[in-house]
């Protein structure tokens, strides 16, 4: 997975109407269509039980900006701010970061 600067991952969006319905647990989705906040567009992710179902998660990141980004994510608060903590605050599966200058 990557992660955008607003803390977006796997298209999973601060903001988007369809967040808590990606994020839900118990949805038995695996992929849905996903409208950012700030994007005319859809665009399709897997849902987070789908991302949680994998053998490990792998995060690659680049950049100083992306750097700061991962140190507020890895801070306590909301998931829904900052979607890549549904990730790195989860216990289920093993995730590894990795970056990159």
């Amino acid at each position: 997975l990557g992660m955008g600067n607003d803390g977006h991952t796997a298209s999973l969006f601060p903001g988007s109407a369809q967040l808590a319905a990606a994020t839900d647990m118990n949805s038995g989705k695996t992929c849905m269509a996903v409208t950012p906040a700030d994007a005319p567009h859809e665009r399709i992710t897997l849902t987070l039980p789908a991302i949680l179902n994998a053998e490990e998660i792998i995060l690659h990141l680049t950049g100083s900006e992306k750097k700061e980004v991962l140190a507020k994510a890895r801070e306590t608060g909301p998931a829904e701010e900052m979607p890549v903590r549904f990730i790195l605050h989860q216990q289920e599966t093993p995730v590894a970061v990795y970056w990159a200058a």
